[in-house]
């Protein structure tokens, strides 16, 4: 078994946030997938790393989801609002109906500039 090194925690977090898999983790380094699960379990930092990794990835991706459709991007504005509000915006048993829907997208109103 390859030995773990504190360095691997820096690769394990950016291969996190280019959406690798464990298993693509594993190949670039060098490791068997089984190796991966013993280092997460072992070292706490390597589990942290992969998981950061893939929080500020999805973090990323959900902010620009968001920006698209607070931009008026109707698809970004569905996907969002079903993701989100699932009850209200699932459409189940409809096949073959069509519907049309109208968006609109209003700008948050800010309380305080001070947000930061």
């Amino acid at each position: 078994m390859k030995k773990y090194i504190k360095k691997y925690n820096d690769i394990a977090y950016n291969l996190s946030l280019l959406g690798l898999t464990n298993v693509e983790i594993a190949q670039s380094l060098d490791i068997h997938e089984d190796t991966l699960y013993t280092w997460k379990k072992k070292y706490e930092d390597f589990d942290e790393s992969l998981k950061k990794g893939r929080e500020d990835a999805d973090g990323r991706v959900a902010r620009s989801l968001f920006n698209k459709a607070l931009q008026g991007d109707v698809t970004a504005c569905i996907y969002w609002l079903k993701c989100r509000r699932r009850k209200i915006w699932t459409v189940t048993g409809n096949e073959g109906h069509t519907e049309t829907v109208q968006v609109v997208v209003q700008e948050p109103k800010i309380i305080s500039n001070d947000l930061y």
